[in-house]
Parts: structure tokens; C-alpha cells; sequence
């Protein structure tokens, strides 16, 4: 299992933060997912088939992209 912690962009309010948990959800593979509103953080713990590259390309299409 893997584990990342990132700031994300248009982080502003427990809308954001539902979205990016649902959506990321939805992703074969994810086993947890937190977000900090406060902070725009973004925990995601994850293992295969899901991947960073999946996960990063998710967050860019709801308009969260991660800041790199």
C-alpha cells in the first residue's frame, strides 16, 4: 500500500472536500482518502490497480489538481 499527503488547489469548503473523497473513491484500488479543508491537504492511501498517475488525473478533471 502506498500513502501521499498533498496540498491540492480550490480547496475551499466541505463541498471540495466531498467531491474529491467521492471521486476518488470511485477508483478501484483506493482504501482511504482525507481532506483537510483547513490546510487544502490531501491524504490518499492506495495499492494496486489504482496508481499516482490515475489519481493525479482524477484531481485535475474535478478541478483539484495537486500542487507539485
Amino acid at each position: 500500500m502506498d500513502e501521499k499527503k498533498i496540498k491540492l488547489q480550490n480547496i475551499k469548503c466541505p463541498h471540495c472536500s466531498a467531491t474529491v473523497k467521492r471521486e476518488l473513491s470511485g477508483i478501484q484500488g483506493i482504501e482511504k482518502v482525507e481532506v483537510d479543508v483547513e490546510t487544502s491537504t490531501l491524504t490518499v492511501s492506495y495499492s494496486e490497480p489504482a496508481n499516482w498517475e490515475t489519481i493525479k488525473t482524477v484531481l485535475s478533471e474535478i478541478g483539484h489538481p495537486p500542487e507539485e
